[in-house]
Protein backbone atom coordinates (compact mmCIF):
# COMPACT_ATOMS: atom_id res chain seq x y z
CA UNK A 1 0.00 0.00 0.00
CA UNK A 2 1.57 3.26 -1.12
CA UNK A 3 0.44 5.41 1.80
CA UNK A 4 3.00 6.78 4.25
CA UNK A 5 2.46 7.19 7.97
CA UNK A 6 0.47 10.39 8.75
CA UNK A 7 2.47 13.59 8.62
CA UNK A 8 0.12 15.30 11.07
CA UNK A 9 -1.71 13.93 14.07
CA UNK A 10 -4.29 16.24 15.59
CA UNK A 11 -4.95 15.32 19.22
CA UNK A 12 -7.82 16.45 21.39
CA UNK A 13 -6.77 15.69 24.95
CA UNK A 14 -10.02 17.31 26.05
CA UNK A 15 -13.19 18.68 24.51
CA UNK A 16 -13.73 21.07 27.38
CA UNK A 17 -13.61 24.79 26.68
CA UNK A 18 -13.80 27.86 28.89
CA UNK A 19 -15.38 30.01 26.15
CA UNK A 20 -18.65 29.90 24.23
CA UNK A 21 -17.83 31.79 21.03
CA UNK A 22 -20.87 32.72 19.00
CA UNK A 23 -19.83 31.00 15.76
CA UNK A 24 -18.21 27.90 17.26
CA UNK A 25 -19.32 24.59 15.72
CA UNK A 26 -18.31 22.81 18.94
CA UNK A 27 -19.66 24.90 21.84
CA UNK A 28 -21.53 27.75 20.14
CA UNK A 29 -25.32 28.06 20.38
CA UNK A 30 -25.78 25.14 17.96
CA UNK A 31 -22.48 23.39 18.62
CA UNK A 32 -22.60 19.61 18.32
CA UNK A 33 -20.59 19.05 21.51
CA UNK A 34 -23.78 20.03 23.29
CA UNK A 35 -25.25 16.77 21.99
CA UNK A 36 -24.93 14.17 24.75
CA UNK A 37 -24.23 11.50 22.13
CA UNK A 38 -20.93 13.19 21.41
CA UNK A 39 -19.98 14.42 24.86
CA UNK A 40 -16.60 12.95 25.80
CA UNK A 41 -16.08 15.05 28.95
CA UNK A 42 -15.74 12.02 31.16
CA UNK A 43 -13.49 10.15 28.78
CA UNK A 44 -10.27 12.10 29.16
CA UNK A 45 -7.46 9.57 29.30
CA UNK A 46 -4.69 9.19 31.89
CA UNK A 47 -1.42 10.72 30.75
CA UNK A 48 0.47 7.42 31.06
CA UNK A 49 -1.56 5.95 28.21
CA UNK A 50 -0.74 8.94 26.04
CA UNK A 51 2.95 8.41 26.79
CA UNK A 52 2.73 4.88 25.40
CA UNK A 53 1.10 6.18 22.24
CA UNK A 54 3.82 8.78 21.67
CA UNK A 55 6.43 6.07 22.29
CA UNK A 56 4.78 4.04 19.54
CA UNK A 57 4.75 6.79 16.91
CA UNK A 58 7.94 8.72 17.71
CA UNK A 59 10.05 6.88 15.12
CA UNK A 60 7.74 8.15 12.34
CA UNK A 61 8.28 11.80 13.35
CA UNK A 62 4.78 13.20 12.69
CA UNK A 63 3.91 16.72 13.78
CA UNK A 64 1.59 16.65 16.79
CA UNK A 65 -1.11 19.31 16.78
CA UNK A 66 -3.08 19.61 19.97
CA UNK A 67 -6.36 21.43 20.07
CA UNK A 68 -9.77 21.04 21.69
CA UNK A 69 -11.97 22.41 23.06
CA UNK A 70 -9.18 24.25 24.78
CA UNK A 71 -6.09 22.02 25.08
CA UNK A 72 -4.66 23.92 28.05
CA UNK A 73 -7.60 22.72 30.15
CA UNK A 74 -6.33 19.14 30.03
CA UNK A 75 -5.14 18.31 33.55
CA UNK A 76 -1.75 16.92 32.48
CA UNK A 77 -1.01 19.26 29.58
CA UNK A 78 2.34 20.34 31.07
CA UNK A 79 3.55 16.76 31.20
CA UNK A 80 2.23 16.12 27.68
CA UNK A 81 4.13 19.09 26.23
CA UNK A 82 7.36 18.01 27.90
CA UNK A 83 6.98 14.39 26.85
CA UNK A 84 6.33 15.22 23.19
CA UNK A 85 9.43 17.41 23.25
CA UNK A 86 11.47 14.60 24.85
CA UNK A 87 10.50 12.30 21.97
CA UNK A 88 11.88 14.89 19.53
CA UNK A 89 8.51 15.40 17.92
CA UNK A 90 7.48 18.74 16.49
CA UNK A 91 4.36 20.18 18.10
CA UNK A 92 1.83 22.92 17.54
CA UNK A 93 -1.07 24.14 19.62
CA UNK A 94 -4.37 25.71 18.59
CA UNK A 95 -5.72 27.70 21.52
CA UNK A 96 -8.14 30.46 22.46
CA UNK A 97 -5.21 32.06 24.29
CA UNK A 98 -6.90 32.74 27.62
CA UNK A 99 -4.50 30.48 29.56
CA UNK A 100 -1.27 31.40 27.77
CA UNK A 101 -0.01 33.50 30.67
CA UNK A 102 -0.29 30.59 33.10
CA UNK A 103 1.46 28.11 30.80
CA UNK A 104 3.90 30.47 29.06
CA UNK A 105 7.10 28.90 30.48
CA UNK A 106 6.04 25.39 29.47
CA UNK A 107 4.97 26.52 26.01
CA UNK A 108 8.21 28.35 25.24
CA UNK A 109 10.25 25.38 26.44
CA UNK A 110 8.36 22.71 24.55
CA UNK A 111 6.07 23.89 21.73
CA UNK A 112 7.15 24.88 18.21
CA UNK A 113 4.10 26.88 17.10
CA UNK A 114 1.11 28.43 18.83
CA UNK A 115 -1.96 29.33 16.78
CA UNK A 116 -4.12 31.79 18.70
CA UNK A 117 -7.76 32.46 17.82
CA UNK A 118 -8.82 36.09 17.96
CA UNK A 119 -11.64 37.80 16.10
CA UNK A 120 -10.92 41.50 15.95
CA UNK A 121 -9.89 44.49 18.05
CA UNK A 122 -10.73 44.23 21.75
CA UNK A 123 -14.34 45.43 21.67
CA UNK A 124 -15.28 43.30 18.66
CA UNK A 125 -13.37 40.24 19.82
CA UNK A 126 -14.96 40.32 23.26
CA UNK A 127 -18.45 40.72 21.84
CA UNK A 128 -17.86 37.39 20.07
CA UNK A 129 -15.67 35.51 22.54
CA UNK A 130 -16.58 37.00 25.90
CA UNK A 131 -15.79 39.98 28.11
CA UNK A 132 -12.15 40.31 29.08
CA UNK A 133 -10.88 37.67 26.65
CA UNK A 134 -8.79 40.01 24.50
CA UNK A 135 -6.95 41.43 27.52
CA UNK A 136 -6.16 37.94 28.86
CA UNK A 137 -4.78 36.83 25.50
CA UNK A 138 -2.61 39.94 25.17
CA UNK A 139 -1.09 39.34 28.61
CA UNK A 140 -0.32 35.75 27.67
CA UNK A 141 1.26 36.70 24.35
CA UNK A 142 3.41 39.38 25.97
CA UNK A 143 4.64 36.90 28.55
CA UNK A 144 5.54 34.37 25.85
CA UNK A 145 7.48 36.98 23.91
CA UNK A 146 9.20 38.16 27.11
CA UNK A 147 10.34 34.62 27.95
CA UNK A 148 11.48 33.99 24.37
CA UNK A 149 13.60 37.12 24.53
CA UNK A 150 15.08 36.24 27.92
CA UNK A 151 16.05 32.76 26.72
CA UNK A 152 16.99 33.96 23.21
CA UNK A 153 14.57 31.51 21.63
CA UNK A 154 12.89 31.77 18.22
CA UNK A 155 10.15 29.33 19.16
CA UNK A 156 7.27 29.05 19.49
CA UNK A 157 6.24 30.84 16.33
CA UNK A 158 2.98 32.75 16.77
CA UNK A 159 0.19 32.31 14.26
CA UNK A 160 -3.08 34.24 14.49
CA UNK A 161 -6.40 32.72 13.44
CA UNK A 162 -9.23 35.09 12.52
CA UNK A 163 -12.69 33.67 11.86
CA UNK A 164 -14.56 36.13 9.66
CA UNK A 165 -18.25 36.66 10.46
CA UNK A 166 -20.85 39.33 9.84
CA UNK A 167 -19.77 40.94 13.14
CA UNK A 168 -16.07 41.40 12.43
CA UNK A 169 -15.44 41.47 8.66
CA UNK A 170 -14.99 45.23 8.73
CA UNK A 171 -12.12 45.02 11.21
CA UNK A 172 -9.67 42.70 9.40
CA UNK A 173 -7.16 45.46 8.65
CA UNK A 174 -7.40 46.99 12.13
CA UNK A 175 -6.68 43.60 13.67
CA UNK A 176 -3.82 42.80 11.29
CA UNK A 177 -2.09 46.12 11.90
CA UNK A 178 -2.46 45.89 15.67
CA UNK A 179 -0.96 42.41 15.89
CA UNK A 180 1.77 43.18 13.34
CA UNK A 181 2.80 46.30 15.26
CA UNK A 182 2.77 44.69 18.71
CA UNK A 183 3.93 41.10 18.28
CA UNK A 184 6.40 39.02 16.31
CA UNK A 185 3.71 37.31 14.26
CA UNK A 186 4.82 34.40 12.12
CA UNK A 187 1.59 34.24 10.11
CA UNK A 188 -2.08 35.20 9.87
CA UNK A 189 -4.88 32.85 8.85
CA UNK A 190 -8.16 34.47 7.75
CA UNK A 191 -11.18 32.31 7.00
CA UNK A 192 -14.90 32.99 6.76
CA UNK A 193 -16.75 30.87 9.30
CA UNK A 194 -17.64 27.54 7.71
CA UNK A 195 -21.34 26.96 7.17
CA UNK A 196 -23.68 24.41 5.61
CA UNK A 197 -27.11 24.61 4.08
CA UNK A 198 -29.88 22.36 5.42
CA UNK A 199 -29.72 20.46 2.13
CA UNK A 200 -25.98 19.75 2.55
CA UNK A 201 -26.58 18.57 6.09
CA UNK A 202 -29.42 16.28 5.08
CA UNK A 203 -27.46 14.74 2.23
CA UNK A 204 -24.35 14.21 4.37
CA UNK A 205 -26.37 12.30 6.96
CA UNK A 206 -27.77 10.13 4.17
CA UNK A 207 -24.31 9.56 2.65
CA UNK A 208 -22.77 8.49 5.92
CA UNK A 209 -25.65 6.15 6.74
CA UNK A 210 -25.86 4.66 3.25
CA UNK A 211 -22.19 4.16 2.43
CA UNK A 212 -20.55 3.85 5.85
CA UNK A 213 -23.43 2.74 8.11
CA UNK A 214 -22.66 5.67 10.37
CA UNK A 215 -24.95 8.10 12.18
CA UNK A 216 -23.65 11.63 11.52
CA UNK A 217 -24.28 14.37 14.06
CA UNK A 218 -21.24 16.63 13.67
CA UNK A 219 -22.76 18.60 10.80
CA UNK A 220 -25.48 19.86 13.14
CA UNK A 221 -22.97 22.36 14.53
CA UNK A 222 -22.39 24.02 11.18
CA UNK A 223 -25.88 25.35 10.43
CA UNK A 224 -25.18 29.03 10.85
CA UNK A 225 -26.16 32.56 9.86
CA UNK A 226 -22.83 34.11 10.86
CA UNK A 227 -21.94 34.65 7.20
CA UNK A 228 -25.12 36.48 6.23
CA UNK A 229 -24.41 40.15 5.57
CA UNK A 230 -20.68 39.84 4.93
CA UNK A 231 -19.64 42.16 2.12
CA UNK A 232 -17.34 40.10 -0.15
CA UNK A 233 -15.84 43.13 -1.86
CA UNK A 234 -14.84 44.63 1.48
CA UNK A 235 -13.25 41.38 2.63
CA UNK A 236 -11.28 40.96 -0.59
CA UNK A 237 -10.17 44.59 -0.39
CA UNK A 238 -8.78 43.89 3.08
CA UNK A 239 -6.97 40.78 1.81
CA UNK A 240 -5.49 42.81 -1.03
CA UNK A 241 -4.30 45.54 1.31
CA UNK A 242 -2.61 42.97 3.56
CA UNK A 243 -1.04 41.30 0.53
CA UNK A 244 0.51 44.64 -0.44
CA UNK A 245 1.91 45.25 3.04
CA UNK A 246 5.21 44.19 4.57
CA UNK A 247 3.42 41.31 6.23
CA UNK A 248 2.20 39.81 2.96
CA UNK A 249 4.49 36.77 3.14
CA UNK A 250 2.78 35.80 6.37
CA UNK A 251 -0.76 35.85 5.01
CA UNK A 252 -2.53 32.49 4.81
CA UNK A 253 -5.55 32.34 2.51
CA UNK A 254 -6.96 29.00 1.45
CA UNK A 255 -7.96 28.83 -2.20
CA UNK A 256 -11.62 29.01 -1.20
CA UNK A 257 -10.92 32.58 -0.02
CA UNK A 258 -9.67 33.66 -3.45
CA UNK A 259 -13.28 34.31 -4.47
CA UNK A 260 -15.23 35.37 -1.39
CA UNK A 261 -18.46 36.02 -3.28
CA UNK A 262 -18.50 32.48 -4.69
CA UNK A 263 -17.68 31.05 -1.26
CA UNK A 264 -20.67 32.84 0.23
CA UNK A 265 -23.13 32.17 -2.56
CA UNK A 266 -22.18 28.62 -3.63
CA UNK A 267 -21.56 26.52 -0.49
CA UNK A 268 -20.97 23.28 -2.41
CA UNK A 269 -18.37 24.75 -4.79
CA UNK A 270 -14.91 23.17 -4.29
CA UNK A 271 -12.70 25.69 -6.12
CA UNK A 272 -11.15 23.09 -8.39
CA UNK A 273 -10.39 20.57 -5.63
CA UNK A 274 -11.58 17.06 -6.43
CA UNK A 275 -9.85 14.87 -3.86
CA UNK A 276 -9.29 14.89 -0.12
CA UNK A 277 -5.58 14.83 0.67
CA UNK A 278 -6.20 14.52 4.39
CA UNK A 279 -7.10 10.83 4.23
CA UNK A 280 -3.55 10.03 3.12
CA UNK A 281 -1.57 12.38 5.33
CA UNK A 282 -3.31 13.08 8.64
CA UNK A 283 -5.54 11.73 11.37
CA UNK A 284 -7.34 13.11 14.40
CA UNK A 285 -7.57 11.53 17.82
CA UNK A 286 -10.46 12.24 20.19
CA UNK A 287 -10.11 12.45 24.00
CA UNK A 288 -11.07 8.77 24.44
CA UNK A 289 -8.54 7.58 21.87
CA UNK A 290 -10.92 7.17 18.95
CA UNK A 291 -9.27 7.88 15.59
CA UNK A 292 -10.90 9.83 12.74
CA UNK A 293 -9.90 11.21 9.36
CA UNK A 294 -12.19 14.23 9.58
CA UNK A 295 -11.33 16.26 12.66
CA UNK A 296 -14.15 18.74 12.00
CA UNK A 297 -16.65 15.97 11.24
CA UNK A 298 -15.60 13.16 13.61
CA UNK A 299 -18.50 10.80 12.92
CA UNK A 300 -16.80 7.77 11.36
CA UNK A 301 -14.43 6.06 13.80
CA UNK A 302 -11.43 4.24 12.34
CA UNK A 303 -10.37 2.57 15.57
CA UNK A 304 -8.97 3.37 19.01
CA UNK A 305 -5.28 3.90 19.84
CA UNK A 306 -5.66 2.47 23.35
CA UNK A 307 -6.95 -0.87 22.13
CA UNK A 308 -5.23 -1.14 18.71
CA UNK A 309 -1.87 -0.45 17.14
CA UNK A 310 -1.91 2.81 15.17
CA UNK A 311 -0.59 1.07 12.04
CA UNK A 312 -3.46 -1.42 12.18
CA UNK A 313 -5.84 1.54 12.27
CA UNK A 314 -4.14 3.64 9.57
CA UNK A 315 -3.90 0.72 7.14
CA UNK A 316 -6.94 -1.10 8.48
CA UNK A 317 -10.25 -2.17 6.99
CA UNK A 318 -12.29 0.79 8.24
CA UNK A 319 -9.74 3.32 6.95
CA UNK A 320 -9.63 1.62 3.57
CA UNK A 321 -13.40 1.50 3.41
CA UNK A 322 -13.57 5.26 3.93
CA UNK A 323 -10.88 5.92 1.33
CA UNK A 324 -12.59 3.63 -1.17
CA UNK A 325 -15.98 5.29 -0.73
CA UNK A 326 -14.42 8.65 -1.60
CA UNK A 327 -12.49 7.13 -4.50
CA UNK A 328 -15.54 5.40 -6.01
CA UNK A 329 -18.26 7.97 -5.58
CA UNK A 330 -16.44 11.25 -4.96
CA UNK A 331 -16.56 13.82 -2.21
CA UNK A 332 -19.16 14.02 0.52
CA UNK A 333 -21.59 16.90 0.35
CA UNK A 334 -19.90 18.78 3.21
CA UNK A 335 -16.29 18.43 2.00
CA UNK A 336 -16.40 21.89 0.45
CA UNK A 337 -16.56 23.27 3.99
CA UNK A 338 -13.40 21.86 5.53
CA UNK A 339 -10.00 23.48 6.10
CA UNK A 340 -8.18 20.14 5.81
CA UNK A 341 -9.78 19.57 2.40
CA UNK A 342 -8.13 22.77 1.16
CA UNK A 343 -4.81 21.75 2.66
CA UNK A 344 -4.58 23.85 5.82
CA UNK A 345 -2.16 22.68 8.46
CA UNK A 346 0.45 24.23 10.73
CA UNK A 347 3.01 24.18 7.89
CA UNK A 348 0.68 25.58 5.24
CA UNK A 349 2.98 28.36 4.03
CA UNK A 350 6.12 26.25 3.64
CA UNK A 351 4.25 23.25 2.24
CA UNK A 352 2.41 25.42 -0.29
CA UNK A 353 5.70 26.97 -1.43
CA UNK A 354 7.24 23.53 -1.80
CA UNK A 355 4.30 22.31 -3.91
CA UNK A 356 4.53 25.35 -6.17
CA UNK A 357 8.31 25.20 -6.39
Amino acid sequence: MNIKFPEFIGVQFTQRCNLRCKMCFQWGPKGFYRNKKFNLFREEINVEKWYKFFDQISKYKPTIVFWGGEPLLYRDIREIMKYIKSKELRSAMITNGTLLEEYAEDIVSNVDRVAVSLDGPEKINDSIRGKGVFSKVMKGLRKIEKIKKEHMRQLPQLQFLYTITNENYKYIIDFFNYIKDNFDAHSFFFQIAWFHTPQMRKRYKWEMKTFLECDAISCDGWISTNHIGINPEEVEKAFHEIAQSKGSSRLILLDCMRDVKKFLEEPTYTFGYTECAAINERIGILPNGDVVFCTDYPDYILGNIFTQNILDIWYGERAERFRNVLKRRGLFSICSRCSSFYGYDVDYLSRRSARRG
